[in-house]
């Protein structure tokens, strides 16, 4: 059994709804308060990366704002993941990297998953800067003034 066959195990166990695209990258969708977005589930060698890439075109007149808000989120705020801009487009993404080990439990990909609530946390604030023209700090006090309402359930996962 390949370690993406044990990942489509997990995500039956999990009830999630799920298309594999090829033997190395499933694809899941989850909906959050903001928005519906699609992770993509890849094998990279020993890693195992849970990656959203084309979140938010990012306008060239606001970019340097929007890596300001990159590396705060990052820095003072995230545990898991991270978000980064595509040079080539201006894409924003966000990456979450696991070590593969002796493979992945449950639990542990259940725990990337909800890492990836971050693309729908932060959500606002990205927006907030890039069509507010708000700066990165005052979008990431807007998020703390108003704090999302957290339910039992956490994300509505599914394709």
């Amino acid at each position: 059994m390949s370690r993406m066959d044990s990942i489509e195990e997990h995500l039956t166990h999990l009830a999630l709804k799920y298309r594999r695209v090829d033997a190395e990258r499933i694809h899941l969708g989850f909906s959050g308060p903001n928005r519906t977005w699609e992770v993509m589930l890849l094998e990279y060698g020993p890693w195992f990366t849970c990656s959203t890439v084309n979140l938010i075109q990012v306008p060239e007149r606001r970019l340097l704002e929007v890596l300001r808000l990159i590396n705060h989120i990052n820095a003072t705020r995230l545990v898991l993941g991270s978000f980064w801009i595509r040079p080539a487009d201006q894409q924003l993404c966000f990456d979450l990297s696991v070590p593969w080990g002796d493979g992945l439990t449950t639990e542990q990909l259940d725990l990337a998953l909800r890492a990836t609530g971050a693309i729908d946390h932060f959500h606002p604030a990205f927006m907030r800067v890039i069509w507010g023209a708000e700066a990165a700090e005052e979008a990431l006090a807007s998020l703390t003034a108003n704090p999302p309402e957290q339910s039992d359930d956490g994300l509505d996962l599914a394709v």
